[in-house]
């Protein structure tokens, strides 16, 4: 997928979006998300402010500092996994398409950053 058509394609994204590995498994639903600054323009939303959404959902000090930045400036998407799996977290560039109602990943399930 072109930056350009990722950038449009990410104002599709809405809360319970299935979301699907490389392999085409379900590895879980868009909880949460932000896509940062660079992604869209974004209006100059408050890094401090992200960064506080970020720890409440991970917990404090979680992120490397690198990630942190990267998450500020790209964006994030945080994917409830189910009951006995841990949650992940997916970043812009590790989408390869968006359809209807579903997230294709670049990665496989084992590649996910798990929380």
């Amino acid at each position: 997928m072109t930056i350009k058509k990722l950038h449009s394609e990410l104002s599709t994204i809405v809360e319970g979006m299935t979301i699907c590995d490389a392999d085409g498994k379900q590895v879980g639903t868009v909880d949460t998300f932000y896509f940062g600054e660079d992604i869209l323009g974004s209006n100059g939303a408050d890094k401090e402010t992200i960064e506080e959404a970020i720890n409440n959902i991970l917990g404090d000090d979680v992120l490397s500092h690198d990630l942190k930045t990267e998450i500020n400036e790209s964006g994030f998407l945080y994917i409830e996994c189910g009951f006995l799996q841990d949650n992940v977290l997916i970043l812009p560039h590790q989408i390869k398409d968006i359809q209807e109602e579903e997230i294709l990943l670049k990665i496989t399930e084992a590649e996910l950053l798990s929380f």
